[in-house]
């Protein structure tokens, strides 16, 4: 009957000329009142049913926009001071329906919205109406795994988004001043995470008034030779948009598949821009001289075999 007084003229629906489809009307019921022309029926009803204006309408509009604003830039902005001071997230207890137990550890995160839930009325509210939904779903909950179309604006899906949001929009600035810079250097390096899996840390260094080292990728290595190392950090700069031809320097470390004279990085690297020059890392030198002095003595050559032995077995305890 809503839509039926107060569509349009011009709207066309089985709802206002007359539904014949008997076999499928659940269907047919369901998707008209995901339809614009429900929801705007709907929405012209209540208004008259308020006796509201076209101006306060508007007016309600902005305030619940306004409303929405604030409470994601409080979000954003605890991702953004978490993300600074160098913080973990998570933690083990993130569900909604958890949060108001304060035994529980929810991670700094949500904690911290939490703690200013308690000076700001939106976001107090928002967890509120957050919690009280997740508490119904978690109870109705059947086998099915996910919260559906329940939107937080908390979840770690959020704070991952978010995360690389900022990540883009850091590169991108980064980029520009390598750009107006006009030339650059190269540190690469790869270590193993906790899985075990090689990491290759880019560094870019350039020069305005001062010098400025910055940290563009950490990206997961495939594959150590000369080629596939060139060949991901071309990759690197062709995303931010930096051309490899303005490259004048690398710094690695002294390993053949670094600085070899036929397949190491840093001849690859000289293919793609001609002139550059390759510096190898001090650092690297000292950690050869520590090395060599520990093998002088036996108790020292024993110690470190016996730490080594320790850190393969803790990775790999089938070998036991």
């Amino acid at each position: 009957m809503v839509c039926l007084a107060f569509s349009k003229k011009t709207d066309d629906s089985a709802f206002i000329d007359g539904c014949f489809d008997e076999k499928h009307m659940y269907q047919r019921i369901e998707e008209h009142e995901r339809s614009n022309l429900h929801n705007n029926s709907s929405e012209s009803f209540l208004m008259r049913s308020k006796n509201m204006d076209i101006s306060s309408h508007f007016f309600e509009k902005q305030t619940t926009a306004r409303k929405e604003e604030v409470k994601r830039k409080h979000i954003i902005e605890t991702i953004k001071l978490i993300g600074k001071r160098g913080l973990s997230y998570r933690a083990t207890a993130e569900a909604a329906y958890t949060l108001d137990n304060e035994k529980l550890d929810h991670g700094n995160f949500l904690e911290i919205l939490l703690l200013l839930s308690n000076f700001d009325p939106l976001l107090k509210n928002h967890l509120d109406t957050v919690i009280k939904k997740s508490k119904k779903q978690h109870l109705s909950a059947t086998s099915s795994k996910g919260r559906g179309g329940f939107v937080t604006f908390i979840s770690k899906t959020t704070v991952n988004n978010i995360i690389c949001v900022i990540s883009a929009l850091l590169k991108k600035g980064i980029a520009q001043k390598i750009r107006d810079a006009g030339m650059f250097s190269i540190q690469l390096d790869t270590t193993q995470d906790i899985n075990v899996s090689d990491q290759c840390s880019i560094i870019i260094r350039y020069v305005t008034d001062v010098v400025h080292e910055r940290l563009v990728a950490v990206v997961n290595c495939t594959s150590a030779t000369g080629k596939a190392l060139c060949e991901l950090v071309c990759n690197v700069l062709e995303s931010m948009e930096i051309e490899v031809t303005n490259c004048v320097g690398n710094s690695t470390d002294g390993a053949s598949n670094m600085q070899g004279q036929y397949n190491g990085f840093s001849t690859w690297l000289n293919n793609k821009a001609p002139g550059q020059i390759h510096v190898w890392c001090y650092t690297f030198i000292l950690n050869l001289v520590m090395m060599d002095v520990t093998k002088i003595s036996v108790q020292a050559i024993l110690l470190f075999g016996l730490l080594n032995s320790v850190l393969y077995l803790s990775v790999n305890p089938t070998f036991g």
